[in-house]
């Protein structure tokens, strides 16, 4: 039976829903644009999105050049608020989250994710992040994304145990491949039942 002493969640679709195709409509409302010059924007040629996640640029870059690209006038804080606005709890985690403090795991997040949509979801809006008190690893701080090897690198050392201890979730294919390549013990995340099946499966049972 595997041994784990440290777990990590991804964000987007694991803890929290969310949907690109609201975030492209509120900002093309608040722009003046329409939802596919906003969807070519972020996630076209110029992948402004990946930037943004990859911490390559900060929240007033990210607006400034949405706007030049787009040749539209639209306030920081509008646009950033749009482009956030996008989340849902799943709150089949939350049963999960209590279990896992109960038994006296930090449990951390390994996520791609930018400034400003961290930002949202960890203002006290959602219950869920906030049974989060362990390392927290994001692609825009870390300035590195999933599936890249440098996201895992800094998700090990800021833990004290050894990789094949770490136990990790995430809804791509890709990320829990590159972590288990890494050394991370990492499943792919499916349903909360899954995922309780798993923690089973390392010892960590919770009650269902």
């Amino acid at each position: 039976m595997k041994t784990t002493c440290a777990i990590y969640f991804d964000l987007g679709n694991v803890l929290l829903a969310f949907d690109h195709r609201k975030a492209c409509r509120q900002m093309a409302d608040a722009a003046g644009r329409s939802t596919d010059d906003v969807h070519a924007c972020l996630f076209g040629d110029i992948a402004l999105q990946a930037a943004y996640e990859r911490g390559q640029l900060s929240s007033e870059q990210f607006c400034s050049r949405f706007r030049e690209h787009l040749g539209v006038e639209v306030e920081d804080s509008h646009l950033l608020h749009a482009a956030s606005d996008m989340f849902e709890v799943k709150s089949e985690m939350i049963p999960i989250l209590i279990q896992l403090k109960a038994k006296g795991y930090d449990l951390g997040i390994l996520s791609n994710t930018c400034e400003a949509h961290w930002e949202f979801v960890s203002d006290g809006r959602y219950e869920l992040v906030g049974y989060f008190e362990g390392p927290r690893i994001l692609s825009y701080e870390v300035q590195s994304m999933k599936p890249d090897p440098t996201i895992y690198e800094a998700a090990i050392a800021a833990v004290d145990c050894d990789p094949s201890e770490i136990f990790f979730t995430d809804d791509r294919v890709e990320n829990v491949e590159a972590a288990i390549k890494a050394g991370i013990d990492a499943v792919l995340f499916t349903t909360a039942m899954q995922l309780s099946h798993e923690l089973s499966h390392r010892g960590i049972e919770l009650p269902r």
